[in-house]
């Protein structure tokens, strides 16, 4: 679901039939593991991917880009789960999907991410596309998530702790503007 070259991969799971004509909502699964750990294929994203499959959604499990030290990966991360969305969007029609409907499951880091596709949008400038082709892409939004353990606001982490810099690339002192585009809380609106 990425381009070419890099090492993150993608796993689907389909029902095992869906009706001709038919779509159905799709649901992209997020790994947490502290922005720098955790894989796609881990035993709780088969669990949901498979139970997702059974009962007619199609998941979408998804590695992303991993923090490491001196690598901070904000918002590269953010930008490969919004790349996923597309991607489903871009597919729907093949795969049936109902592009109307597609949710997001996480827990903890995969929370935190998938709390950021239900509250930004393509006026956040999150997108990590060229600004000609961000009008043009499919919308990474999406309708409803389950965030279990989601950190949702980091603008209150105090200037003189190192916070997540290395997610964020430097302190709250340093990088005060990278923590709130990293706070769904901040794009929260009545929609």
């Amino acid at each position: 679901y990425l381009l070419e070259g890099r090492a993150e991969k993608a796993d689907l799971y389909l029902p095992l039939e869906i009706p001709k004509g038919r779509r159905v909502p799709a649901v992209v699964i997020i790994h947490g593991g502290g922005f720098t750990g955790g894989k796609r294929d881990a035993a709780r994203e088969l669990n949901i991917g498979g139970t997702l499959a059974r009962n007619g959604y199609i998941g979408m499990s998804i590695d992303y880009v991993l923090a490491a030290p001196g690598k901070p990966t904000w918002p590269q991360n953010l930008q490969d789960c919004k790349t996923a969305v597309r991607w489903l969007r871009a597919n729907a029609e093949r795969l049936q999907i109902d592009p109307e409907h597609i949710g997001g499951y996480g827990y903890s880091a995969g929370a935190h991410l998938v709390s950021l596709l239900a509250t930004t949008d393509v006026k956040d400038g999150l997108e990590g596309l060229p600004s000609e082709l961000t009008a043009k892409a499919p919308s990474t939004r999406l309708q409803c998530v389950a965030a279990g353990g989601a950190p949702c606001d980091l603008r209150p982490i105090p200037d003189d702790e190192d916070g997540l810099s290395f997610f964020l690339g430097g302190s709250p002192a340093t990088c005060r503007d990278q923590y709130r585009l990293a706070s769904p809380a901040a794009f929260i609106t009545p929609d």
